[in-house]
């Protein structure tokens, strides 16, 4: 006798509640994190230890899992001590912003593999691109016939200030408006993923991929900024990422979308994305056609990953019985 299963009211499969825990975000988190997997698994061959770079991917697998098995403060009753709320509260900022902490690791990663396709670097040609435009290449230029430390220390500075602005704009806006943190982090990610798969295809060292250019990005010299930058480069020892440039990219969608959610911060966050356009090319860490490449990229994505998230909002975590405090969206928990 066929009989159609139907389900008992009130209950929901397990793969109903895994869905309804998933965030727009989570997915495209997972997918990538996966799809590169997948991509080192087959090339292993061509790639020097694959082994530790897949198992880097799956910790980052392992993260995700984490924070969408733990879930949000809109799945636990309202804590009642102080140290409990802040918990709470911390623990509410990394379900939403957990894929950024693993942006640093997806960027440096992907040079680890990058030239699995292409056996060398693409350098010398998208050298010749800005020879073309400018009759020299001004990442290689620049810096030295050009030599300024107060240049040299603005600019490293907006290098410095970009790595935190990713982080303060995303607790500024959990602070504020929590949805609008989703959105940000889902935009700002959106553009990472598709410029780590835009490296595995166009392996590109930048401006360093010149030697002087490089030991001068690593040596201790000016003020401290400058220094700074040339720490972090002696430290990562990573080569490529270049096209498009992330920091570009990414500054600019910071820049964006404090003048959308956050006008109080939206000055310093503009001006900052301004002085990182001229750092990438004056400092030494990428050819032009990188930045205008990142123009490109943030033309045709950030309005798509606005109309994006809009559309999946309906997605947005949440959890069976769910408590909410009086008066409160139950995405503001």
């Amino acid at each position: 006798m066929n009989r159609r299963l139907e389900a008992i009211p009130g209950e929901t499969t397990a793969p109903t509640r895994l869905a309804r825990r998933l965030s727009p975000v989570d997915v495209m988190t997972v997918a990538f994190i996966v799809a590169n997997i997948v991509f080192i698994a087959l090339a292993r061959n061509s790639i020097a230890e694959p082994l530790p770079l897949i198992g880097g991917y799956l910790g980052c697998l392992a993260v995700s899992c984490a924070a969408v098995a733990i879930g949000g403060p809109e799945r636990y009753a309202p804590p009642r001590g102080g140290l409990a709320r802040a918990l709470r509260w911390f623990q509410g900022l990394f379900r939403r912003g957990y894929p950024l902490t693993l942006f640093l690791y997806f960027f440096v990663a992907v040079t680890r593999f990058d030239t699995a396709l292409f056996k060398e670097n693409l350098d010398p040609f998208f050298a010749s691109l800005d020879e073309r435009l400018f009759g020299f290449v001004p990442s290689w230029t620049l810096m030295i016939e050009h030599p300024s430390l107060f240049l040299s220390e603005l600019l490293s500075g907006a290098y410095v200030l970009y790595y935190a602005s990713i982080g303060v704009l995303a607790i500024w806006l959990y602070t504020k408006d929590r949805h609008a943190m989703s959105e940000y982090v889902f935009v700002v990610m959106l553009l990472v993923y598709a410029a780590c798969l835009t490296y595995i295809v166009l392996p590109v060292v930048g401006g360093r991929y010149d030697p002087t250019i490089r030991e001068l990005t690593e040596t201790y010299r000016y003020g401290p900024f400058t220094r700074l930058m040339s720490f972090i480069y002696r430290r990562s020892a990573h080569e490529g990422a270049a096209f498009p440039s992330t920091h570009a990219s990414v500054s600019l969608v910071v820049a964006l979308f404090s003048i959308r959610r956050a006008r109080s911060l939206a000055p310093l966050f503009c001006v900052n994305a301004a002085l990182i356009f001229a750092a990438t090319v004056y400092c030494g860490y990428h050819y032009v056609v990188d930045v205008l490449a990142a123009l490109v990229y943030v033309a045709a994505l950030y309005p798509a990953g606005l109309r994006l998230y809009a559309a999946l909002l309906d997605r947005e975590p949440r959890a069976e019985g769910a408590i909410c405090e009086p008066g409160r969206r139950l995405d503001e928990a």
